[in-house]
């Protein structure tokens, strides 16, 4: 017998504890009235167990009625679908949260959150943990038109092991998708659909949380935010690794960056492998990390067999991974990962203060390094000391030093 059918073909039985359709009250036989009286009498069993929320749209008017719900520990809420089930907070006071985990082991799953569609203080899910919180869990979650953050985890005690699964974040209304605060540790966002076309602050925004993974996500700005930004931890650095993502941007100016890492203090570092990362606009170049700290990185910055597009056409060289505050360590771009162009220039420029670890096997579209080319007379006078160029008007590399543009490995 499945569980569709155990909770909705047929009654609740005291054989079956905790497994309690909101239609169906164990005690009245009728719908609850409330999608969180619901949960309540499950938390109040012995043994606690699952909410079912059949297909169908729930709100402030409806019977059982929406009005934002918190799980508790060891309480499961499982709709028919994201397509299927949703829980509707359309005119109610922006400045509520939609879902709220609280406890150990809460978990939503199999449904869709639909927020107020304004922006406000309230987040689709908020994690807020009144003592040490492990394994909240989010599963097949659609979260969209929310007032600020998709997801937030708040700081105050250790929320450990959050895990979000297959889900989708989109059309916020302010910050961003994902927000982890900085008493988050060893967060796992797997199979997820980051869109959030209004985001203010980021796509996600680690706030000095330890031992994050994002993996196998699509990570899609269209406002100008960052992808993911970093900054500072205040306990024991860990760093965060990224991998098998998209990152897609389609800001229309030059701002973004796809990572940033930002703050007065240290950050634990950053891994990045097997991504690929693409700018679609023709007129605007990619920008793949930048850091302004003051305190440095812990545990250093690695790129590795990462694949890197960008589709502008004519644009001045401008930095695509950039130290550009004090103390920084290493950053490394390793791998066989292929930095190219599609459009009819490529232009990759790196400034860095701190030191550098270069390892590709191939640089290039076809396995070349690709330089960019200009005639003599337009060599830009602005580049810096150490910039390389193909002159096609003497067919010679040259190099930019204190005595301006010569054949490299030699002054002018």
């Amino acid at each position: 017998m499945s569980l569709r059918s155990v909770l909705v073909d047929a009654p609740w039985t005291p054989g079956l504890p905790g497994l309690v359709n909101v239609l169906h009250s164990p005690v009245t036989g009728a719908p609850f009235a409330d999608i969180q009286d619901a949960i309540d009498y499950v938390n109040a069993l012995t043994d606690k167990g699952r909410v079912y929320v059949p297909s169908g749209t729930y709100a402030d008017d409806t019977l059982p009625a929406f009005t934002g719900i918190n799980v508790p520990r060891g309480v499961s809420v499982i709709g028919d679908g994201d397509e299927c089930t949703t829980l509707d907070m359309t005119g109610q006071d922006p400045d509520l949260d939609c879902v709220t985990l609280s406890g150990k082991r809460a978990t939503v799953a199999n449904l869709a959150i639909r927020g107020q569609a304004v922006a406000g203080d309230g987040a689709g899910v908020r994690i807020t943990p009144a003592a040490l919180l492990q394994n909240p869990t989010l599963d097949t979650v659609r979260i969209y038109l929310t007032p600020s953050w998709g997801i937030a985890v708040d700081d105050g005690f250790d929320v450990v092991r959050p895990t979000f699964y297959n889900s989708r974040v989109e059309s916020v209304q302010s910050n961003g998708a994902i927000y982890l605060g900085k008493d988050t540790y060893m967060a796992t966002v797997r199979d997820c659909n980051l869109t959030p076309y209004a985001a203010t602050d980021a796509v996600v925004w680690i706030d000095g949380a330890q031992m994050t993974l994002l993996d196998a996500c699509t990570i899609e700005p269209v406002s100008d935010v960052p992808g993911v930004k970093i900054t500072p931890s205040t306990s024991y650095p860990r760093r965060t690794n990224v991998r098998n993502c998209w990152f897609e941007f389609h800001a229309a100016t030059a701002a973004s960056w796809m990572f940033e890492f930002e703050g007065v203090g240290q950050v634990p570092g950053l891994s990045v492998s097997g991504c690929k990362l693409v700018r679609t606009q023709t007129d605007v170049p990619l920008r793949v990390w930048r850091s302004r700290l003051t305190g440095g990185i812990a545990s250093g910055v690695m790129f590795e067999q990462n694949t890197y597009e960008e589709r502008r056409t004519g644009a001045a060289p401008t930095d695509d991974f950039k130290f550009s505050g004090s103390g920084q360590d290493a950053l490394q771009l390793v791998g066989d990962g292929r930095i190219f162009n599609i459009a009819d220039a490529s232009y990759r420029q790196l400034s860095v203060d701190g030191s550098l670890l270069l390892s590709f096997q191939r640089i290039g579209d076809a396995g070349r390094f690709d330089l960019p080319d200009y005639s003599t007379v337009n060599l830009p006078s602005d580049a810096r000391n150490g910039e390389l160029a193909y002159n096609t008007t003497t067919d010679r590399v040259n190099a930019k030093t204190l005595g301006g543009w010569g054949i490299a490995g030699f002054n002018p």
